[in-house]
């Protein structure tokens, strides 16, 4: 039963410009994802629709040498394929044994395929990491906003805001090796996030096992999260069944909605928009966490953004009191602009005066 107090909340999945096109304001684009351009268009349009009690924002952090990047390889790989043990067998000399070979084991166990190679993307600090300018400029506007870093694991992927796809851990019990250890002492809390993206860069979180906590403040009390950003086919498809895994082994009360034209999914070499291989083998997993999640899947749904903003704000949690409040505000700036239209007008009148009386002064002369 939803609670009296349930929140609408936005999770904004990596929309970082290695995922965008590139275009005069984005130079880098390592990953472009196709159709991310319209995508950050409606993410814009929710983010100032004033409809979201709370909004959170993930970034994939990586350095070169992540393990779905050439550093992480002695012979490095092509610049965009699957894992296979002709091309990356030699790998750095600290990583033990068998470990891409358990690695890959697990990665097909849980997501159906092979394991991913990609063109470097999110480095840490670099314009390829920072959030696409029309999103950050509408994020910069906004209150209740939180950024969440993920990614920052050489030894796994972690596609999911909440969890790696294949934990370290695991891997090292199976070959009984000791895990590295995490940091422990970083100040980051991987359950609140950081207010700013300045701080995010300056964060760690080596952490790969599920964040708990921050599934929980996303789906109690009845809340709904609305999940969009990129890829459609690994970051937001494994944070949805992330979230829709959780209502089902853990009870918890709140509902997911994929916002589906404000998320895309990555399109293999020869596939055409619309039609992609990977984001089949993601809806299939979504649909199979959705059906777990609730028998007739009434805790999962897409909707497209002009439905949500459609809903009127009474319909929403805490609704009608910021629809007062976005009232007030559209009245206020209404006022201002034409106060200052006013007075642009009044001193433009004086101007077109006195130079008329110039120019009539420069005549008699």
């Amino acid at each position: 039963m939803s609670d009296v107090h349930a929140k609408n909340i936005l999770l904004i999945i990596d929309p970082q410009n290695d995922f965008h096109t590139k275009d005069v304001n984005n130079k880098h684009a390592t990953l472009s994802v196709t159709n991310s351009e319209n995508d950050a268009t409606n993410i814009v349009k929710l983010i100032n629709s004033g409809k979201f009690n709370e909004i959170h924002v993930s970034l994939d952090t990586h350095t070169e040498n992540h393990i779905g990047h050439s550093g992480f390889y002695v012979k490095g790989h092509v610049p965009f394929g699957f894992y296979n043990d002709s091309v990356n067998a030699k790998k750095r000399d600290d990583i033990p044994d068998n470990y891409l070979e358990k690695y890959n084991e697990l990665h097909i166990a849980k997501r159906g395929g092979n394991y991913q190679m990609w063109p470097d993307h999110c480095i840490n600090k670099t314009d390829g990491h920072k959030i696409y300018k029309s999103i950050q400029d509408e994020l910069n506007k906004s209150k209740n906003v939180k950024y969440h870093i993920k990614g920052q694991n050489e030894l796994t992927e972690m596609y999911s805001i909440f969890s790696a796809t294949v934990d370290p851990a695991d891997i090292f019990e199976q070959i009984d090796q000791k895990s590295p250890p995490v940091n422990k002492n970083s100040d980051y809390d991987r359950v609140k996030g950081v207010d700013s993206y300045e701080e995010a860069i300056n964060s760690e979180n080596l952490e790969t096992t599920m964040n708990d906590g921050l599934i929980e403040h996303l789906l109690g009390n009845g809340n709904t999260v609305y999940v969009c950003g990129q890829a459609k086919s690994h970051c937001v498809a494994d944070s949805i069944i992330d979230l829709l895994n959780a209502i089902k082994q853990r009870g918890l009360s709140g509902n997911v909605v994929l916002v589906d034209d404000a998320s895309s999914p990555v399109l293999l070499p020869g596939e055409i928009n619309g039609n992609s291989k990977l984001m089949e083998g993601a809806q299939e997993r979504i649909n199979e966490a959705a059906t777990a999640a609730s028998d007739n899947n009434s805790r999962y749904k897409t909707q497209h953004t002009d439905a949500i903003l459609s809903l009127s704000f009474g319909n929403m949690p805490g609704g009608k009191k910021r629809e007062k409040s976005r009232k007030l505000k559209d009245k206020k700036n209404k006022k201002m602009t034409k106060t200052k239209n006013k007075k642009m007008t009044k001193t433009k009148n004086k101007k077109m005066t006195k130079t008329k009386k110039g120019t009539k002064t420069r005549g008699r002369r």
